[in-house]
C-alpha cells in the first residue's frame, strides 16, 4: 500500500480519507477539504492520536459533522476505527 500521500502515513486520515469511496460518492474535489479540515480540527489539535480515540468519537459529534457532512461517512469512519483498533495492537496508543 502506498502511505506517501498528502496525509503521509497517518492511517487515521487514511480511513477518513477512504470513506468516500465506500458507497462511490463522486464529491471528490471535497474528499481532500473535508478531509484536511478534519486533521486540523481532530489531529493537530491532539484530541485524536489514535484509532482508539477515533473508535470513541461520537459520530453525531458537531466539529465531526462539520467536517464529514455525511451520517452514513461518520458512521463508516468509526465503525472501521473501532474494528481495526479492536483486532491489531499496532494501531493502539
Amino acid at each position: 500500500m502506498e502511505l506517501d500521500r498528502w496525509r503521509g502515513k497517518n492511517p487515521i486520515l487514511m480511513i477518513v480519507d477512504g470513506s468516500w469511496n465506500i458507497n462511490w460518492s463522486k464529491l471528490l474535489c471535497h474528499c481532500c477539504s473535508w478531509s484536511k479540515k478534519f486533521k486540523k480540527i481532530f489531529i493537530d489539535t491532539g484530541k485524536i492520536e489514535s484509532l482508539e480515540d477515533l473508535a470513541k468519537l461520537d459520530w453525531n459529534d458537531q466539529e465531526f459533522d462539520e467536517c464529514i457532512p455525511n451520517d452514513r461517512k461518520r458512521q463508516i469512519i468509526v465503525e472501521i476505527a473501532r474494528i481495526i483498533s479492536t483486532i491489531s495492537p499496532f494501531f493502539k496508543k
